[in-house]
C-alpha cells in the first residue's frame, strides 16, 4: 500500500532544478567551445603574439597573463584589424632620420656661391671634392660650424701677377701709381704699359722728388722707348724684393741726361743709339745688347748670356761683369775693362786708348789695329792668348814680374813677318810691347789668311 505524499510540491521542484543546472552547464560548455573554435579549434590557450608581432607599444599595454575566458569575444576582431607595422614605425628606422644631417666639418666645406643653409641640406656621406685646391679645405672651424674665409681665394696664382704690376714714385709729397689695374688705388693711372705710362707722366708733369721710379717684381711684357727726359732718372727694379723682368725690348735714343737701370732682368734686346750717360747695374741680359754712337756707357756688375756689341762709341766702362757669349768693341775711343770675364772671348778692333786689367778672355783676346794696354793678372793657366792683325796698332802687355805670365801671340798674315826684339813684337804695322822680365814664355804663331 503506497504511502500518500504528504509534500506534493517536492516531487515537482527537484527535477526542475536539475534541468536548470544542466542547462547552465550546457550554456557554459557551449561558450567555451565557441572560443576555442574562433581560435582555429586547437583547444589551446590563444597566444596572440605567436601569429603576428604587434608593435612594442601595443605589447606593453597587454597584461602579462590573460585567461581566455576573461577576454571578451568582441575585442578579438579589433586586434586582427590592427594596421600592419610599416618600415618607418620600427625602432631602428625611426632613429635614422633623427640623426644630424651634417657634421660641422662637412657643412662648413667652402663652396663658391653657396650659403650655409644649402650646405646643411647635403648628404652627410658626401666628402669634399679632392680636386679642389688646398686653399678651399676647411680650416679653424668656429663654434657655429662655419669656416672663416680662407686667406687665399681659389684661383689665386701667378696668372694674376700682371694685375699687380706697380711702378710708382713720389712727387710733391704725393705717391703716384701706374698699374694695369687701378682698382682700389688713388692717384693711379691705369695702362697696359705701366712703365711707359710713368715715363710719359714725368715728361708732362715733372720728375719724381728723388728722381727714382720704383718698379715692383713681375713680368712686364711692354717694350720701352726713351728719347728724351726732363732730367736724370733712375729705374729701380725689385722695389718690393721680387725680381723685375722686362720681357719686351728697351730702346734708348738721343738722350743726354743720366739714365740708370738697377736690378733688372732683360729678356728682350737692349739698344742704345746716340745715347749718353747710361748705366746698367746688377742686371742680367738674356737678349742681345747693342751700343752704337753713344758715350759714357757703364756696364757694372752685370751678367750677359747673349752677344754684346759696342760700335762707334766712346768712354765705355765694363766692370766686374761676366759674359757668356762673344763681346766685340769696334771703333771705340777710350774704354776700360776691369775685373771681368769673357768666356767666349773679346775682340777689339780699330779702337784706341783702351785699358784691360784683371780680366780673363776664355780662348782668346783678339786685337785688330787697336791701341790698348793689357795688365795681366792670375789668368786661366796663367796664359794670355792674343790674336793680332797687321793693321796699325799697339798692344802693351804689362805684367807683374812675380807673376811670370805666358803669352801666346798668333798673327794672321798675308806674308808679313813677326819680329821679336827686346820686349817688342812687330807684325806689319802692329806692335806688341811686353816686359821680358815678367814673361816666362812667349809663343809666336803666324797663320796665313
Amino acid at each position: 500500500m503506497r504511502t500518500p505524499n504528504l509534500h506534493p510540491g517536492k516531487k515537482y521542484h527537484q527535477p526542475f532544478l536539475w534541468i536548470l543546472v544542466l542547462l547552465c552547464v550546457i550554456t557554459l560548455l557551449g561558450g567555451f567551445t565557441n572560443t576555442v573554435y574562433a581560435d582555429d579549434g586547437t583547444g589551446e590557450t590563444p597566444a596572440i603574439t605567436t601569429t603576428q608581432e604587434p608593435p612594442a607599444d601595443l605589447q606593453s599595454s597587454e597584461p602579462a597573463d590573460v585567461n581566455p575566458t576573461d577576454v571578451p569575444v568582441p575585442q578579438e576582431p579589433e586586434q586582427t584589424n590592427t594596421p600592419e607595422p610599416t618600415a618607418t614605425t620600427t625602432p631602428d628606422e625611426i632613429f635614422t632620420p633623427t640623426e644630424p644631417t651634417a657634421t660641422p666639418e662637412i657643412s662648413a666645406t667652402p663652396i663658391a656661391g653657396e650659403s650655409n643653409e644649402t650646405a646643411t641640406d647635403e648628404d652627410p656621406t658626401n666628402t669634399p671634392d679632392e680636386s679642389l685646391d688646398d686653399s678651399t679645405a676647411p680650416v679653424n672651424e668656429t663654434s657655429s660650424g662655419t669656416t672663416p674665409k680662407p686667406a687665399a681665394e681659389p684661383g689665386d696664382d701667378d696668372s694674376a701677377l700682371p694685375a699687380a704690376l706697380d711702378p710708382y714714385f713720389d712727387r710733391d709729397g704725393q705717391t703716384y701709381f701706374f698699374r694695369t689695374d687701378c682698382t682700389g688705388y688713388d692717384n693711379c693711372i691705369e695702362s697696359p704699359a705701366p712703365i711707359s705710362a710713368a715715363i710719359d707722366n714725368t715728361l708732362s708733369l715733372g720728375l719724381p722728388d728723388d728722381g727714382i721710379i720704383n718698379i715692383d717684381g713681375g713680368h712686364f711684357s711692354e717694350s720701352i722707348m726713351i728719347s728724351s727726359l726732363p732730367g736724370s732718372l733712375t729705374f729701380q727694379g725689385q722695389a718690393n724684393g721680387e725680381t723685375t723682368y722686362l720681357d719686351g725690348n728697351l730702346f734708348i735714343n738721343g738722350t743726354d741726361v743720366p739714365i740708370s737701370f738697377l736690378n733688372f732682368v732683360f729678356n728682350g734686346d737692349v739698344s742704345l743709339v746716340d745715347a749718353s750717360q747710361i748705366t746698367f747695374l746688377d742686371s742680367i741680359f738674356n737678349g742681345d745688347v747693342s751700343v752704337t754712337t753713344s758715350t759714357d756707357v757703364v756696364l757694372n756688375h752685370n751678367t750677359s748670356h747673349a752677344g754684346t756689341s759696342i760700335t762707334d762709341s766712346d768712354d765705355i766702362q765694363i766692370n766686374t761683369s761676366q759674359f757668356d757669349s762673344p763681346v766685340s768693341l769696334t771703333s771705340v775711343d777710350t774704354f776700360s775693362i776691369l775685373q771681368s770675364s769673357f768666356q767666349s772671348g773679346l775682340t777689339i778692333s780699330q779702337s784706341t786708348n783702351g785699358l784691360i786689367s784683371g780680366s780673363t778672355f776664355g780662348d782668346n783676346l783678339s786685337v785688330d789695329g787697336s791701341e790698348l794696354t793689357v795688365t795681366t793678372s792670375p789668368l786661366d793657366d796663367d796664359n794670355l792668348n792674343i790674336t793680332l792683325s797687321s793693321q796699325q796698332g799697339q798692344l802693351t802687355v804689362l805684367s807683374d814680374p812675380g807673376q811670370m805670365a805666358a803669352i801666346t801671340i798668333t798673327a794672321y798674315t798675308e806674308g808679313q813677318d813677326l819680329h821679336l826684339s827686346n820686349g817688342t813684337v812687330t807684325f806689319g804695322d802692329c806692335v806688341v810691347v811686353y816686359n821680358p822680365l815678367a814673361v816666362r814664355k812667349l809663343a809666336l804663331n803666324r797663320r796665313l789668311l
